[in-house]
């Protein structure tokens, strides 16, 4: 284990950052993501129930999952778009970004869509489900109620 964990130290968290720009088009992004814990399992994790077995969540934390589907394709064929809108909607840039490892535990990572100002972070959803919507908004809060 301690072997491991020496392997995943970065000796500079920023150039691995800048290195990964790019994200899923980088090939260095995705090795190093191969090797760590995403946030994206963050929450799953820390709430499980002690009593639902974690075999599929490990095994999708271990192998990954299918990035090739329709909804994944939508999403980053979108993404560009929405961050322009972003940005116009709230006069504010986003800046693209990379993964970026915890220098004290550096089997985690997190990978934002993009950084906002100093301390903002910005996660970029591009629904599948809302593709033919015209107004997004009114569409999410519908749904939202259906619930």
């Amino acid at each position: 284990m301690e072997n491991h964990l020496s392997k995943l130290k970065v000796q500079n968290i920023y150039d691995l950052e800048s290195e990964t720009r790019g994200q899923a088009s980088s090939e260095r992004w995705r090795y190093e993501r191969s090797l760590r814990l995403s946030s994206s399992f963050f929450k799953e994790i820390a709430c499980r129930k002690k009593s639902t077995p974690c075999s599929k969540l490990v095994m999708r934390i271990v192998y990954g999952r299918d990035l090739c589907n329709a909804a994944m394709k939508y999403g980053l064929a979108n993404e560009e778009i929405a961050r322009k809108q972003y940005e116009r909607e709230y006069s504010t840039e986003v800046k693209i970004c990379g993964l970026f490892v915890d220098k004290n535990k550096p089997f985690l990572f997190a990978s934002p869509d993009g950084l906002i100002g100093d301390d903002g972070i910005i996660e970029i959803k591009c629904p599948y489900s809302a593709r033919f919507e015209s107004n997004l908004l009114e569409f999410l809060i519908t749904k939202k109620k259906k619930k």
